[in-house]
């Protein structure tokens, strides 16, 4: 399976992966919490579309590969914290200069192509699993952050058709209660 998307900055490296860090990498996730919002699917070969290296395909293949493999590829589960926002995660390796290592990892949704790109992460592997992991649990803030923003430009913009009220703010406040109380799956 191909994915085609654009990246948030220009001029990213993908490097090859190591064999041993790349089990490393996946025995972590295997082993952690996390496995129980994201399973391991494939390996995968990022190929730049443009001189920009900005828009990107990544191709999944069947085992790993020492010239190729430069992509981890992962299933996001449904849940609580990612009630279907996105559904593959890549993580990419980069190396920039001689000791300027660093991880980066893209969460995406195949069927409306919304995406989240975090990049220049240490390159440690708990670093990047700390990354990831708070990266899923803060998906279901994503009310709260709606919330204010449409209440910030409103008022910058002096809209008054759109300013919150006081029940958008018990909306906001009810769906945190009831979040609370969802069960996990």
């Amino acid at each position: 399976m191909n994915y085609e998307f654009d990246l948030a900055i220009n001029y990213c490296i993908f490097n090859n992966f190591k064999q041993k860090s790349a089990y490393i990498v996946n025995s972590l996730f295997a082993q952690g919490r996390i496995n129980e919002y994201m399973k391991f699917r494939s390996y995968g070969i990022i190929t730049p579309l443009d001189e920009r290296n900005k828009h990107i395909n990544v191709e999944e293949i069947d085992k790993f590969n020492r010239i190729k493999t430069n992509c981890i590829i992962y299933d996001l589960t449904y849940n609580k914290w990612n009630p279907g926002k996105f559904d593959r995660c890549f993580i990419y390796f980069s190396n920039v200069a001689r000791d300027t290592n660093w991880y980066g990892y893209v969460l995406y949704n195949t069927e409306t192509g919304d995406l989240k790109h975090k990049y220049c992460i240490k390159y440690e592997d708990d670093a990047l699993y700390q990354y990831i992991y708070n990266s899923i649990i803060s998906l279901a803030d994503d009310v709260k952050w709606n919330h204010y923003n449409l209440e910030f430009d409103s008022l910058k913009n002096k809209d008054t058709k759109n300013y919150r009220t006081i029940a958008h703010y018990n909306e906001y406040k009810q769906y945190y209660l009831d979040f609370i109380k969802k069960p996990f799956s």
